[in-house]
Order: C-alpha cells, then structure tokens, then sequence
C-alpha cells in the first residue's frame, strides 16, 4: 500500500513529501543523519509542522536482492501501538517516489 509521495534532491540527499492515510496526514523530511558508525541511521525523519520541526522516525539505505536501491524507514510516535516500518522506492530514474507499507501478518493461533 503506499502511504507516502516524495520527491528526492540528489544535491542535498533529502526525501520531501507527504504521508497519507485514513488517520495521518502530514508533511515530512527525510534529512541526511551524521553517523559514526555503520549501523546508525542514514536520515532522521521529521514531521514539518508550523512551530519547526519533529523526529518521528530514521531511514537505512539498503539494496534489495533484485539490485534495487531503496531506503528502509522506521516510524514511531506516542500514539503508535507499534513503530510502523515502510519502504521508499524510487519511480525508475526519476525523483519522484513512494513510500510503501505492508502490514505483517498475524499468526494463527491453533
């Protein structure tokens, strides 16, 4: 399902866009983050509110097994039962992209 719409800026390595659902609509920044180790987060994710701006979340760059490049995105918030995890995808060559969000499947109990 895609939640989100983004335009990414090569010069300045940023995702601007929106995310979108029946609850959540808000404006967002994926902002390069400044590591000092590999396993930390290569953007901070910020709700853009009037009053500034809030973390809300982090996004790891990853390649798929396909080749395909993406960034791995971890949402959370108070109000959340549990961070949401979601994908931003690239639309080909282009600067536009989507962030994409499958809910996990619950076991069955037997």
């Amino acid at each position: 399902m895609i939640i989100g719409n983004l335009t990414y800026n090569e010069t300045s390595d940023t995702y601007t866009g929106t995310i979108a659902t029946m609850t959540f609509h808000r404006p967002i920044e994926l902002r390069p983050a400044r590591k000092t180790v590999d396993k930390e987060p290569d953007y901070r994710v910020v709700l853009i509110l009037e009053s500034g701006t809030v973390e809300c979340g982090a996004g790891w760059k990853w390649t798929s097994s396909k080749n395909t490049e993406y960034v791995s995105v971890e949402l959370d918030d108070p109000t959340f039962y549990a961070p949401l995890s979601a994908a931003i995808f690239h639309d080909g060559d282009s600067v536009k992209c989507e962030m994409h969000w499958t809910r996990l499947k619950r076991k069955r109990r037997k």
